[in-house]
């Protein structure tokens, strides 16, 4: 059957049909294994998100508590002295 503007109908419509499985196989085998490694990615990362924030507020818990004890560095003292800055000496005998 041909229409005016020698346009074929069986000819649109496998192109349309060879779109379709195109569009179906890159589906299948392109977006559904990405999609589902995204997945699992962002899973495992919220995972390891919540495991952060569980043990930031364990260890807080913990300092509240006095069970855990944090370094201060404001008690320092060198030879009895209390430290009033930060200085050092280099290896070549400088003050930095």
């Amino acid at each position: 059957m041909n229409l005016p503007l020698n346009i074929d109908l069986q000819q649109i419509f496998l192109h349309m049909l060879n779109f379709v499985i195109l569009a179906g196989g890159l589906y299948f085998i392109l977006y559904s294994p990405v999609k589902k490694f995204m997945d699992q990615r962002e899973a495992h990362y919220a995972e390891m998100d919540q495991a952060a924030a569980d043990k930031l507020a364990e260890v807080e818990e913990q300092i509240r508590s006095g069970a855990l004890q944090v370094f201060d560095p404001s008690t320092f003292t060198v030879e009895g002295a209390e430290l009033t800055t930060c200085m050092a000496l280099d290896t070549d005998g400088w003050v930095t």
